[in-house]
């Protein structure tokens, strides 16, 4: 029986006008308030960004953040984690990412669990906007290592041409910051960079074990890459019909 389901979002869980379909919803309400499944969101969303998500839903999740980088409970299971559960990107690994792309025409993100700073604002900020339903905290050319010194960094993100995006992934790719750091590229037009002990799979793995849920009782649903892991390691998955080659 399964105790435990889990969510990508962009891609699977929502539609492509940013909202959960109202059958599901009834039927995620009913899956875990009369027969207490456990629902779990894991996203390289921010943490405000899921919550726009499971404000529709409207029930008790665990929420894996930024790739598993920043997780966290609602209810019952927030009280079993003794922590939340954070992997921060290191600052040198921040600096270095925005040096290796100096000089390229990119719309660069950092992600605090609460803040979220752009060096500009352009159609790609405009999108990202429109798909998150929030807006940056702060957008200036010079201040994304404001944020990187002040807090805690859990996702840089870059957005743009394919032709820059590409470049830009090949730069990254040579650098010494695959070390430390994890490199996502879904869609030809942007980069996600999250910290090398992160993943949606290692996130998950540990809500569930705080929630004394069986590892064996996991139903994942995913379409990306960052979902690979998730899909390869627990027993029943199901790749969306719009996944990538590598997950379906």
């Amino acid at each position: 029986m399964v105790s435990t389901l889990v969510f990508d979002i962009d891609g699977t869980l929502i539609n492509s006008e940013k909202k959960v379909l109202p059958d599901n919803i009834r039927v995620l309400q009913k899956l875990h308030r009369v027969r207490g499944v456990q629902v779990i969101l894991a996203s390289a969303r921010a943490p405000k960004s899921i919550e726009v998500i499971r404000s529709q839903i409207d029930v008790e999740c665990g929420v894996v953040a930024f790739n598993g980088a920043y997780c966290f409970a609602h209810g019952e299971l927030n009280e079993k984690l003794s922590t939340q559960l954070a992997r921060p990107i290191g600052i040198e690994e921040t600096s270095l990412a925005l040096e290796l792309v100096t000089g390229m025409d990119l719309t660069t993100s950092l992600f605090s669990r609460d803040a979220w700073f752009a060096n500009r604002e352009d159609y790609w900020l405009k999108r990202e906007i429109r798909g998150t339903g929030l807006r940056p905290d702060k957008v200036d050319q010079n201040c994304l290592m404001e944020l990187a010194t002040d807090s805690q960094v859990f996702k840089l993100m870059f957005r743009g041409d394919e032709a820059v995006i590409a470049r830009a992934l090949d730069v990254l790719r040579a650098s010494r910051i695959v070390e430390k750091a994890n490199l996502f590229s879904d869609r030809p037009t942007i980069i996600e960079v999250s910290p090398k002990s992160a993943s949606k799979y290692n996130g998950v793995a540990s809500l569930i074990a705080a929630s004394g849920n069986s590892i064996n009782d996991v139903l994942v649903f995913g379409d990306a890459d960052n979902d690979l892991e998730m899909i390869e390691k627990f027993p029943d998955s199901v790749a969306m019909g719009n996944g990538s080659i590598a997950v379906r």
